[in-house]
C-alpha cells in the first residue's frame, strides 16, 4: 500500500543528493536524473495535492570541500527549497542539452507549480539562489548563437564557485514562469523548424 509520509520522506532524501552545480551525487543508471526526480515529484503531487513540499528546504549535497575552488564557501551548509533544487537541475540540463521532449514536460510542470503556489497559496515572490539569475535570464534571440548555451552554463558554474555562493534573492513568480515558458516555446519552435 502506498504510504504518503514515507513517499514524502524518500523524495526529500533524494533531493539531498543534488549538488549546487546541478549534478547528482548518487543517482546512477540514468543519463537524465533531473527527469527522474521531477517526474517522481509530479507523481507525488498528483496523488497527494501536497504543493507545500515544494517549499521544503533541503541542504545541497556538498563534497565541494575536496575542491579548492569551493573553499570560499567556508564549509557552511547551503540549503534551498525543493523548487530551487528543481530549477537548478532542470535549467542546467537546458543549457547542456536543450532539445528533449521530457525536459519540455519538466519545465512546463515546474512553471505550473509556481503558478499554483502563487494562485492557491499567495506566494508572489520566491527566495532563490542568486546564481539562478544567470540561468533564468531569457535571451531567446541568442539561444541559436554557437556556444551561447554552454557559455551561460559556464557562467553559472563560475557563480556557484564564487565568494557570494549561497546568497539569496527574491524573484517574482511571474519572472520565473516567463523564463521557463520562454525556454519551452524556444525548444518547441526549434523542433518544429527541424521537421
Amino acid at each position: 500500500m502506498w504510504n504518503e509520509r514515507r513517499a514524502r520522506k524518500a523524495l526529500l532524501d533524494t533531493f539531498g543528493d543534488i549538488r549546487l552545480d546541478g549534478t547528482m551525487a548518487s543517482i546512477s543508471g540514468s543519463d537524465d536524473p533531473h527527469i527522474l526526480i521531477t517526474k517522481s515529484l509530479q507523481q507525488y503531487i498528483q496523488q497527494t495535492n501536497d504543493l507545500s513540499v515544494l517549499m521544503e528546504e533541503r541542504p545541497y549535497f556538498d563534497d565541494f570541500s575536496k575542491d579548492e575552488t569551493f573553499k570560499s564557501r567556508g564549509g557552511n551548509e547551503y540549503k534551498g527549497t525543493l523548487l530551487e533544487h528543481l530549477l537548478i537541475i532542470n535549467l542546467t540540463a537546458f543549457y547542456q542539452k536543450p532539445y528533449g521532449t521530457e525536459l519540455v514536460q519538466c519545465l512546463e510542470e515546474i512553471s505550473s507549480w509556481v503558478q499554483r503556489l502563487w494562485e492557491e497559496q499567495g506566494i508572489r515572490h520566491f527566495e532563490i539562489a542568486m546564481e539562478l539569475d544567470v540561468l533564468l535570464a531569457h535571451r531567446e534571440e541568442l539561444f541559436r548563437e554557437e556556444g551561447y548555451l554552454s557559455q551561460v552554463h559556464k557562467q553559472f558554474l563560475q557563480a556557484v564557485r564564487g565568494e557570494l555562493a549561497g546568497v539569496k534573492t527574491h524573484l517574482p513568480a511571474r519572472q520565473i514562469m516567463d523564463s521557463l515558458d520562454s525556454k519551452v516555446s524556444w525548444i518547441k519552435k526549434e523542433r518544429e523548424d527541424e521537421l
